[in-house]
């Protein structure tokens, strides 16, 4: 591990560890939809289970975000993940129980509302008490390479439990037990440290009034926002249709998880070519490049699904390993550190916002008008987000005129 600095490791290596846990385990992530469906539920249920938990989350993520910030980072997201190690292990026994099924989606999306913006708040701020602010990037493409090596690694062994037991409950049960073990890793190991936390006497008023002002004096925000929302359509139309649409296509079940390994093995090595891409082409020409490149994906899928474009597929899957630490660190770098935990709950619920969009469309259109609808719809985003990529800076021209205004 060379690319990670000693110091560096010193510090994190819990959170490290934690996220190569999760991130190899997440068994069911080639299958949930195939689950369902395989004991009977059909697809507008299974698309209303994780916007049950996306909205939940977008309720709870305002008070969990004040939580973190008063409370403490480290007890937010031990919580998230002990919340959610329960709920998937408990999956496999409520079979078509489906008020019992909403209620561990709810509890997932507590789980998902407690980690969302303290989880990178409590590292971030640990660097800054560190002096080692410099390493937030790096913190970032490092993560998303471990979540990569997990995108290949915990497919191919879902892949393998299926093929030689044939059930995938087991699935469930193996992930929630390792999201259990994740947690305890960072409850016993996790040190929390904020500079500004002894500082001021932290209340949700003052909490408030801080993350409006720095919105309000940050116009490039809006940008951000505009942009992560329509990405986060795009995700839960991805995330959602890939498994049915395959299943169309006559592609046995059993190599969906070998599919879905193939979008991680490209991410792997984005620790290495980040700081060459960024250099030459810059973050915004780069969002633009992404985007295009998915646009023609979707646009193929819709035209002819054919063997080699369903691997190109695959392929723009793994942009959000380039996508994601792009704006991470930005965010993080025009955010206050006492209300960083709120200010990444408020990106997160549009975030939620729009992956329940997607996923909604899904439910609702693909059984109707198929599945070349979605993708065409998914095409019209992309070239979207390009447009208002080109047009960025007179959007934040425009937020400063009216900021001028006010």
């Amino acid at each position: 591990m060379r690319w990670i600095k000693r110091l560096e490791l010193e510090i994190l290596w819990p959170f490290y560890t934690s996220q190569i846990i999760q991130s190899i385990f997440i068994l069911t992530t080639a299958y949930w939809v195939v689950y369902f469906l395989s004991i009977g539920y059909s697809l507008v249920q299974i698309s209303f289970l994780p916007i049950v938990m996306l909205l939940t989350s977008f309720v709870m993520e305002l008070p969990t975000g004040f939580l973190a910030d008063i409370r403490g980072r480290k007890w937010s997201v031990v919580t998230a993940l002990f919340l959610e190690a329960v709920a998937v292990a408990f999956i496999p026994f409520v079979g078509l129980q489906f008020e019992m099924l909403i209620i561990l989606y709810v509890l997932m999306g507590i789980g998902t509302a407690f980690a969302s913006g303290a989880s990178e708040a409590w590292v971030v701020d640990l660097l800054h008490w560190h002096t080692k602010s410099n390493a937030i990037p790096s913190y970032y493409a490092i993560l998303h390479s471990f979540i990569n090596i997990g995108f290949i690694v915990a497919p191919l062994f879902a892949s393998v439990i299926f093929f030689l037991i044939g059930e995938l409950h087991y699935l469930w049960w193996i992930e929630g037990a390792m999201i259990f073990v994740a947690g305890l890793i960072l409850c016993m190991f996790g040190e929390e440290k904020r500079a500004e936390h002894n500082q001021h006497k932290l209340t949700i008023t003052l909490l408030y009034q801080k993350t409006m002002l720095q919105f309000r004096e940050r116009p490039e925000l809006l940008f951000m926002v505009i942009v992560m929302f329509f990405f986060a359509i795009i995700f839960g139309i991805t995330t959602f249709a890939w498994q049915p649409f395959l299943q169309t296509k006559g592609v046995p079940v059993v190599w969906f998880g070998v599919l879905f390994a193939f979008t991680g093995v490209l991410a792997i090595a984005y620790p290495f070519i980040q700081k060459s891409i960024f250099s030459r082409i810059g973050n915004r020409r780069l969002l633009q490049f992404i985007s295009i490149i998915q646009m023609i994906a979707f646009s193929l899928l819709a035209i002819t699904p054919i063997v080699g474009v369903i691997i190109l597929f695959f392929i723009i899957q793994n942009f959000d390993s380039i996508k994601m630490p792009i704006f991470q660190p930005w965010f993080q770098e025009h955010v206050l550190s006492v209300v960083r935990s709120i200010s990444g709950s408020i990106i997160a619920m549009v975030g939620v916002i729009g992956e329940s969009v997607g996923y909604l469309l899904v439910g609702q259109l693909a059984e109707r008008l198929g599945f070349n609808v979605i993708w065409w719809f998914a095409a019209g985003l992309c070239a979207l987000i390009v447009v208002v990529l080109i047009f960025a800076r007179r959007i934040r021209g425009v937020c400063q005129i009216f900021r001028l205004g006010a």
